[in-house]
Formats: C-alpha cells, sequence, structure tokens
C-alpha cells in the first residue's frame, strides 16, 4: 500500500488486518507521528513486517523505531526517492 497526499486523509479508515508491508510520506504522519501510526495499527489489526517512510517525519529515526520494535524492518528516507548515504 502507497499513500500519497491526496488519499493519506482517509488511511484512519482503513482495517487491514493482511497488511505486512506499508510505504507512506512521513508528513502524512501529522504532528504526533508515533500517536497516529500506533493508533492506524491497533485498529487495524495488522503485524507489519516492513515500513518504508519517506520525506517529511517530525521526529528522529530511533524514536520511531524504538515506539515500533515488533516492526522488523523500518526504512526512513528524510526526502522522497533518497536512499540512505546518497547526496
Amino acid at each position: 500500500m502507497v499513500a500519497t497526499r491526496h488519499e493519506f486523509h482517509t488511511l484512519h479508515v482503513f482495517i487491514v488486518p493482511s497488511l505486512r508491508i506499508l510505504q507512506l510520506p512521513g508528513w502524512s504522519l501529522g504532528e504526533q507521528p508515533l500517536d497516529t501510526f500506533a493508533s492506524f495499527i491497533f485498529k487495524s489489526g495488522c503485524s507489519l513486517q516492513r515500513v518504508i517512510i519517506t520525506g517529511g517525519l517530525v521526529v528522529e529515526e530511533e524514536e520511531f523505531r524504538r515506539g515500533f520494535p515488533a516492526i522488523p524492518d523500518i526504512d526512513i528516507f528524510p526526502e522522497v526517492g533518497q536512499r540512505r548515504g546518497s547526496v
């Protein structure tokens, strides 16, 4: 599932217990990204295995990882399309 700026506002209504991989822009998690993401996971009842967040996350990567220790693979990129270590 990939969320875009135009459709993410409805993510809170999805209940996706089979969801395992999610890619979304960091800005879509708003001012309280940890709370927003935790609410989505709780409501969905999903067991995410991989999360990819691109650009605009307002918390540090390590803080996000600590908030979701059950997700084994979390990749956070500062800008859309940027790979870690690229300039």
